[in-house]
C-alpha cells in the first residue's frame, strides 16, 4: 500500500511555534516603538468625513522612521478609500467587537479602490506587519465593484493579524498572497468574518507553485459568508481551533483547499454550510496534486452535501474526526484527471453517523484504508449504504460504498463497526472494483445484507465479536451480564458457548461433568474465532466462606475440531471431601 503516514504532532508543534514567534516579534518590536495617533493627522472618528488622508499620513510617518512603530486608531468609525501600510508597522485599534470598536469603513465606490488596506511593496514584499483590534466594513450594499477586499497582504514576511473582524466585503474579507516561495511566517489569529463573498483566502499568486508558504490560522471563525476559508496552490498551511459555519448561499463551503500540499486541520468545526464542511480539491490547471493532508479531531455536521470531500489527492489522513447530519459523511473521489487519482486515503478512528445518504462513499480510489471506525445509523433518507465503493460512474449508492470509470482497488476495510441503521448494505462495492478486503469488521443490522462485493480478488476475513453477535437477535438483549431469556446463563455465556440468548431452552454447548480413574472430568466448549474470550475453571471447597480460585484442576487435552468450537478437557482430583466447580468466561476485548 502506498499510504504514507503522518506525524500527528507536527501540526500542533508548528502552529505553536508560528504563533509564539509572531507574539514574541510583536512584543519585542514595541520596546522602542513610537506611536503615531491618526487623530494627530486629521482623522476624526464618527464625523462622516473621508479619513483616508489622515490615516495614510500616520501610516507614512511610521514607515518613514527606522524601526518598528505603532499607528494607533482610536475607537470609532472611519470612512476610507484604500490605505497602504509599510513594513515594520503595528496598526492597532481599540477592539474589533464589543462597546469600543475601531472600524475602517469603505467609502462609497471610487473607481480605483480595490481594498481597504494593502501593503505598499506588493512585488518585492514587506516585512513585519501587524494588524490588530480593528474591524473592517466593506459596505457591499454601497459598492458596485465586485472585486473589493477588506485586507489584502501580498508578499509579506512576518504578518500577524490578531483580533480583527471582516464583514460585508463584495469579495474577500482577508487575503494573504505571495509568489516569493519562502516561509511567510503568517499568523491570523482570534479573527472573524461574516457577510463576505469569501471570509479568509490565501493563495500563491500568478500560479507560482508553493509561492506562498507557512501560514497559521488559529481560533478564527467564518460565519455567514458565502464561503468560509480557502487556500490555493500553497504549502504548509495549518488551521487549528477554527470554525466555519452557516456559509452560503453561493460556494457554500466551510473550509476548502485547492492544489495544496502539507495541509493540516486540527480541532476545527464546520456545521450548517450550504454544501460542504471540508473540501480538498485539485485545480483544473493540474499544476500540483494536493497531498500530505491531515485532519485531526475535526467535526463536520449538518452540511448540505458532504461533511468531508477529498478529490484527486494523495496521502490524506482523517483521524478522530466526526461526520454527522450531512447528506454523505465522507466522500473520496477521483473526479477527473485519471493520472491524478485519489491514492493513499487513510480513514482512522472516525465516527460517521446520522447522515442522510451514505456514511462513506469512495469512487476511483486506490491503495487506501478505513480502520477502527464507527459508521452507523446512516442512510436516513432512503436505501443507501454504510460504505460504498465504486468506479466514478455510479453515485446513487450505502454505510461504506466503493464505486468504480476510474477503477477502485487495493482498499482495506478493517476493525470497523458498520450498520445499525437503514443502510441497504454495511459495505458495498459496485462496477470496476478489485482487491477490496474486509477484515474483522462488525457488520450489523443492515436491511439487505452485511456486504456485497463485486469485481475480483476480494477477501472477507471475519473474527466475530460479542458486540456484533448481539445484533443478530433482532432485539436489545442488554449487556454481557444480563440474562435476557432467564435460563441462568448470562448473555456473554450464551455467546461463548453458542447459545440463543432469546430462547431459555437453548443454552448452547453445555459443559459436561463425569468421572474417570478416580478423578472428575469437566469438558467445556471454547470458541476458536474470538481471541478476546478467556475460559478458565475456578474451584472452591465451601460455598459459604471460601472464595473461588483458579486452581485445583488440570487442563489435560484440547480437542481441535477445525470448526467454530474446540473442546477442552479438565480433570479435578477427588482427594478432598467436596469440591465445587464453575467455568468463568471473560471478554478481554
Amino acid at each position: 500500500m502506498s499510504f504514507k503516514g503522518h506525524n500527528r504532532n507536527r501540526s500542533s508543534f508548528r502552529s505553536a511555534a508560528l504563533l509564539g514567534c509572531a507574539v514574541m516579534l510583536a512584543v519585542a518590536a514595541e520596546a522602542g516603538a513610537v506611536e503615531f495617533n491618526v487623530s494627530t493627522y486629521g482623522a476624526i472618528p464618527n464625523d462622516g468625513a473621508d479619513d483616508t488622508a489622515g490615516i495614510q499620513a500616520a501610516l507614512d510617518a511610521a514607515d518613514a522612521r527606522a524601526g518598528v512603530d505603532i499607528v494607533y486608531l482610536p475607537a470609532g468609525d472611519y470612512l476610507v478609500d484604500m490605505l497602504r501600510i509599510g513594513g515594520d508597522t503595528i496598526f492597532r485599534g481599540d477592539g474589533s467587537h464589543g462597546s469600543s470598536v475601531s472600524q475602517l469603513r469603505l467609502n462609497d465606490y471610487l473607481p480605483h479602490a480595490s481594498n481597504i488596506l494593502r501593503n505598499k511593496n506588493t512585488m518585492s514584499g514587506d516585512q513585519n506587519i501587524t494588524i490588530e483590534k480593528i474591524s473592517f466594513d466593506g459596505r457591499k450594499a454601497n459598492q458596485t465593484n465586485l472585486f473589493l477586499h477588506s485586507v489584502n497582504m501580498e508578499n509579506v514576511v512576518g504578518l500577524l493579524v490578531d483580533d480583527c473582524e471582516f464583514h460585508d466585503s463584495q469579495a474577500i474579507g482577508c487575503v494573504v498572497q505571495g509568489d516569493l516561495s519562502v516561509d511567510s511566517h503568517t499568523v491570523v489569529v482570534n479573527s472573524s468574518s461574516t457577510g463576505n463573498e469569501l471570509g479568509f483566502y490565501a493563495q500563491s499568486k500568478s500560479e507560482v507553485i508553493n509561492g506562498l508558504q507557512g501560514l497559521l490560522y488559529s481560533n478564527c471563525v467564518a460565519n455567514g459568508d458565502a464561503w468560509g476559508f480557502d487556500v490555493y496552490l500553497s504549502k504548509d498551511t495549518l488551521y487549528t481551533a477554527c470554525e466555519a459555519n452557516n456559509n452560503g448561499p453561493g460556494h457554500g463551503t466551510g473550509f476548502s483547499s485547492d492544489s495544496c500540499i502539507f495541509l493540516y486541520y486540527t480541532h476545527c468545526l464546520a456545521e450548517y454550510n450550504q454544501h460542504r464542511g471540508f473540501a480538498v480539491y485539485i485545480n483544473g490547471n493540474n499544476f500540483q496534486q494536493p497531498g500530505d493532508v491531515f485532519f485531526n479531531d475535526c467535526d463536520a455536521g449538518y452540511n448540505g452535501i458532504t461533511g468531508f470531500q477529498i478529490e484527486n489527492a494523495r496521502d490524506v489522513t482523517l483521524s478522530d474526526v466526526r461526520a454527522y447530519g450531512n447528506d454523505i459523511g465522507i466522500v473520496g473521489v477521483s473526479s477527473f484527471l485519471p493520472h491524478r487519482p485519489l491514492v493513499g486515503l487513510m480513514i482512522d478512528n472516525v465516527l460517521v453517523s446520522g447522515n442522510q445518504l451514505h456514511g462513506i462513499f469512495l469512487q476511483g480510489v486506490r491503495d487506501s484504508e478505513i480502520r477502527g471506525s464507527v459508521i452507523t445509523n446512516n442512510a436516513l433518507g432512503g436505501t443507501f449504504d454504510g460504505l460504498r465503493i465504486t468506479d466514478g460512474v455510479d453515485y446513487i449508492v450505502n454505510g461504506v460504498v466503493v464505486s468504480a470509470g476510474l477503477p477502485s482497488f487495493n482498499i482495506l476495510i478493517r476493525d470497523n463497526l458498520v450498520g445499525a441503521g437503514k443502510e441497504d448494505y454495511g459495505v458495498r462495492s459496485v462496477a470496476n472494483t478489485d482487491y477490496v478486503t474486509l477484515l474483522d469488521n462488525d457488520l450489523i443490522s443492515n436491511v439487505t445484507g452485511p456486504y456485497s462485493l463485486v469485481g475480483s480478488n476480494n477477501m472477507i476475513i471475519t473474527s466475530p465479536s460479542y458486540e456484533a453477535w448481539t445484533y443478530d437477535w433482532g432485539t436489545d438483549i442488554g449487556s454481557e451480564t444480563n440474562d435476557y431469556d432467564g435460563d441462568m446463563l448470562d448473555n456473554l455465556g450464551e455467546y461463548a458457548l453458542g447459545g440463543d440468548p432469546t430462547n431459555g431452552a437453548d443454552a448452547g454447548l453445555v459443559p459436561t461433568l463425569g468421572s474417570e480413574d478416580g478423578t472428575m472430568v469437566y469438558v467445556h466448549a471454547q470458541r476458536t474465532d474470538d481471541s478476546n474470550l478467556s475460559y478458565a475453571l475456578e474451584t472452591t471447597t465451601n460455598l459459604v466462606s471460601s472464595g473461588w480460585t483458579n486452581s485445583g484442576y488440570f487442563v489435560v487435552a484440547t480437542n481441535v475440531t477445525g470448526g467454530t468450537f474446540d473442546y477442552v478437557t479438565n480433570t479435578i482430583p477427588t482427594t478432598l471431601d467436596q469440591t465445587f466447580i464453575r467455568l468463568r468466561i471473560e471478554d478481554k476485548g
